[in-house]
């Protein structure tokens, strides 16, 4: 079973998604507050594959994404959240 991650950002709202072939397994939401911080708001696990560190997967690929473009993170999210303070490089992507 190959697992995809998918990518949409319209400068306003991100989407990150992963997928099991066709199946979508869970999904990260984030919004842009202007265009160096944006919030991730929810993090979200099928319950049939919640477990196997989806959610994390998908919280590591906003972090990349942020590293990318040079942006600040605020993990509104409490999983993100939980994510973000437990990683100590990921800790310097928070928003102060």
């Amino acid at each position: 079973m190959d697992k995809a991650i998918k990518h949409e950002d319209n400068g306003k709202v991100g989407r990150i998604t992963l997928y099991d072939e066709e199946t979508l397994i869970g999904e990260l939401i984030y919004l842009w507050n202007g265009t160096s911080t944006f919030t991730i708001t929810s993090t979200e696990v099928n319950p049939a594959h919640r477990g196997n560190g989806y959610a994390k997967t998908l919280v590591l690929k906003a972090a990349e994404i942020a590293k990318e473009r040079q942006a600040k993170v605020i993990p509104q999210c409490s999983y993100a959240r939980a994510v973000f303070e437990r990683a100590p490089d990921l800790r310097a992507l928070i928003a102060k």
